[in-house]
């Protein structure tokens, strides 16, 4: 939790706040749970140390060795990849992330982000494109404390950009699309079809960050009331959205279909992981999944339940796939915002 940290603090000092407050919240768990089991909790922080120094070193924040970005020199380029992100359309672009497999005819790897300012619309998830286009790096901010996308997007594995003006510099080769993400985002795409054909624009707009946090409709107006309100997190999807979906379709299985309670959890799963995918998967959203897949898990072996366990494991996993979620101000404070509940 960083409430009440000077963000234009050095980065060694403010890191050492940060893990100055994270251990005065391990103390609480001598008090409050004396008998649990603790060596994932002490594997987890010291991998967030680890996480921390490489971080401070700048080891973390390199461009890996043989990505593409290396490549990028602010010159045209032609890039073959796949979409792996729903492309999202805003007034004047479409953007996307694509994992690339050659450059100017040459194999590569790595992902990018592309901001097409034409062809709006006429890409999915899954196709297989040829891009030509202004191939370059994002820039580091010159001003102290002011936003820095360099770094924002490496935190997302992501650290070179390719921006296209041209409507004939994109063709698409091949579409071939993961199964479960197709579906999950299909699934997606009707939901949010079905708010707009039967919900004035601004509800549909509002239900459809509450559910699965697509917030691409709302308007500067609703963001300004919810901000004044101090209620902007409820558009997000959240922790609480994995419970609701869970207890729904977990109440269905058993008192309509009647189905055993064994059996309801292990069909509960697939419903939660699903759900996870529609969502976007974001921090919060992940740590929700993981933790009830492990509490159900514990309820199926017949293994008492430890939500600190349980919590400290979705850290563990998320900051193995990409160590920089560390420092994402989601991951931050859905883990907070669970412990001190």
């Amino acid at each position: 939790n960083t409430v009440g940290v000077d963000r234009h603090l050095p980065p060694h000092r403010y890191n050492g706040v940060i893990l100055t407050n994270l251990f005065d919240k391990i103390k609480i768990f001598d008090r409050i749970t004396p008998s649990m089991k603790r060596p994932l909790i002490v594997v987890t922080v010291f991998y967030m140390l680890v996480i921390v120094l490489l971080n401070t070193l700048g080891v973390l924040g390199r461009t890996p060795s043989g990505n593409i970005a290396l490549q990028a020199t602010g010159v045209t380029a032609t890039i073959t990849g796949k979409i792996i992100s729903e492309p999202d359309n805003s007034v004047n672009k479409t953007s996307f992330i694509l994992k690339t497999a050659t450059i100017n005819g040459h194999n590569t790897k790595g992902n990018i982000l592309v901001n097409a300012y034409a062809n709006k619309g006429a890409f999915l998830y899954g196709d297989v494109v040829e891009i030509t286009g202004k191939f370059f790096c994002p820039t580091t901010p010159t001003t102290i404390g002011t936003f820095n996308y360099k770094k924002y997007l490496s935190r997302k594995k992501i650290y070179a950009l390719l921006s296209v003006s041209q409507k004939n510099n994109i063709r698409i080769i091949d579409s071939r699309p993961s199964f479960f993400w197709q579906l999950s985002l299909k699934l997606r795409r009707q939901i949010l079809d079905s708010y707009e054909n039967n919900l004035p624009s601004e509800q549909a707009a509002v239900l459809a960050g509450i559910t699965i946090g697509e917030k691409t409709g709302l308007t500067p107006h609703i963001r300004k009331i919810f901000m004044d309100a101090g209620v902007m997190h409820v558009l997000v999807a959240s922790g609480s959205n994995v419970a609701f979906v869970m207890l729904i379709f977990f109440w269905i299985f058993r008192n309509i279909l009647h189905l055993r309670k064994k059996i309801s959890l292990c069909l509960s799963i697939p419903i939660i992981v699903l759900y996870t995918m529609v969502a976007g998967a974001n921090p919060p959203v992940l740590r929700a999944t993981i933790m009830t897949i492990t509490v159900i898990a514990a309820v199926l072996l017949s293994r008492n339940t430890d939500v600190y366990q349980g919590m400290f494991l979705a850290a563990v996993i998320i900051l193995i796939y990409n160590p920089l979620t560390l420092f994402d101000a989601g991951f931050q404070m859905s883990f907070a915002a669970t412990l001190g509940i």
